[in-house]
């Protein structure tokens, strides 16, 4: 009887373990999400900006071998969107954008369409995020 007890904890442990267990890396999967904007607390959005701002050419954010979205940000908040597919670069879009802790947002010409992007920028890199792809550069 002492060794069915036994037996019976001893399982019992092992699978609030298991939970227990199972239960962390479902909060750090949920919590990787979160990550990229609790980088930006406390960041200068001033530096973004400039970084932004002072970055002389186009950014390229590749899809796939054949397809970009193409950002080109300027100091006084405007930026130009434009979109190449395969050997064609389609119309451009203009509008400004704004950098939150957030993300960078962009709002086009007339304000009916907006997007962010979302950034991490320490040690004087800026990563930007395009959904899962992203560009990376040191504007200084």
């Amino acid at each position: 009887m002492k060794k069915k007890l036994l037996a019976l904890c001893l399982a019992l442990m092992m699978a609030f373990s298991l939970a227990a267990c199972s239960g962390g890396q479902q909060a750090t999967a949920a919590g990787d999400g979160d990550q990229q904007n609790a980088q930006n607390n406390g960041t200068d959005l001033d530096a973004v900006q400039d970084a932004l701002a002072g970055n002389s050419g186009d950014i390229w954010i590749w899809y796939d071998d054949s397809q970009a979205v193409i950002y080109n940000f300027s100091a006084d908040g405007r930026v130009v969107q434009g979109s190449m597919v395969g050997n064609s670069t389609l119309p451009q879009v203009e509008g400004a954008y704004e950098v939150r802790e957030d993300g960078i947002v962009l709002t086009n010409e007339d304000g009916s369409s907006e997007k962010t992007l979302t950034y991490t920028y320490e040690n004087g890199t800026l990563r930007l995020f395009d959904g899962d792809r992203e560009f990376e550069f040191s504007p200084e």
